[in-house]
């Protein structure tokens, strides 16, 4: 395996037994933990640089696996977005819970909200958010229920009702959720204020990530983060650059492979 490594023509070459190299990104599951090695290469690829690292496991993750085509039609209301299997449970509802910080109990609660919120949707949840130096930022979670019903009753439980709207405070934030079509939107936004930035446009608008999805290929995935750098480091510093992100986790005969893109 090494000396076929060795073989490729790239700049950045590493091959890892079992658990020695550690990946603090992706989808943590629980049941992928006994890794048998890890091989990882970098190189710059057209007008990109690309990282791939493939994670031999043990067993078969296919079901962690959904389509992302509909993140396409996710709103382009800020400078990250995320889709991420509602399969993944616990795991899945900690990413939508990454956006609040506040006391970890009451972050622990609401993570405990999400995850009953997943049981009953299918394929992902698609997580639409502001990086910045505000201290109040915009959040959209799309959810795909399964039925609305059973969600509604997890819903009347922790939340009071305005305008057929569910709101419920977590964090020190006012969440909003309500439905569009059989979507679930989750929001700290007003109704009128998400119509208004859905109305702007969608994450298809945006031809870096076309281009990029279009080349990567992938049609299914575990986890999908594409972020606007260029507009993050504009917001944070003052500089103008035009740079993207696109990082996908999937599964592949035997492998969880991680694609990190940055043009």
């Amino acid at each position: 395996m090494v000396q076929k490594l060795l073989k490729e023509d790239k700049p950045l070459l590493g091959f890892f037994k079992g658990n020695s190299f550690k990946m603090n990104m992706g989808m943590n599951l629980e049941k992928a933990k006994k890794t048998e090695y890890v091989i990882l290469k970098g190189w710059i690829e057209e007008n990109s640089l690309r990282f791939d690292v493939l994670q031999r496991i043990d067993g078969n993750f296919e079901k962690y696996e959904s389509d992302s085509s509909y993140m396409r039609s996710i709103p382009y209301a800020g400078n990250y977005f995320l889709g991420v299997s509602v399969s993944g449970g616990m795991e899945a509802a900690r990413k939508v819970t990454e956006w609040f910080s506040g006391k970890s109990e009451e972050v622990e609660r609401f993570a405990g909200i999400m995850r009953d919120i997943l049981e009953k949707s299918m394929g992902k949840v698609y997580i639409v958010g502001e990086i910045n130096q505000e201290t109040t930022i915009n959040f959209v979670a799309l959810f795909n229920a399964v039925e609305r019903n059973p969600i509604e009753d997890i819903l009347r439980k922790y939340g009071k009702v305005e305008d057929d709207t569910r709101i419920m405070e977590i964090a020190n934030t006012k969440l909003r959720f309500f439905w569009r079509g059989d979507r679930l939107v989750m929001t700290n936004l007003t109704r009128q204020e998400y119509d208004r930035i859905f109305g702007r446009g969608k994450l298809s608008d945006d031809p870096a990530y076309t281009y990029m999805t279009e080349k990567c290929g992938v049609k299914k995935d575990v986890l999908r983060i594409y972020v606007d750098l260029g507009d993050i480091i504009e917001k944070m510093v003052g500089i103008k650059v035009s740079s993207k992100l696109l990082f996908i986790q999937y599964y592949d005969d035997g492998f969880f492979k991680y694609r990190l893109e940055v043009m």
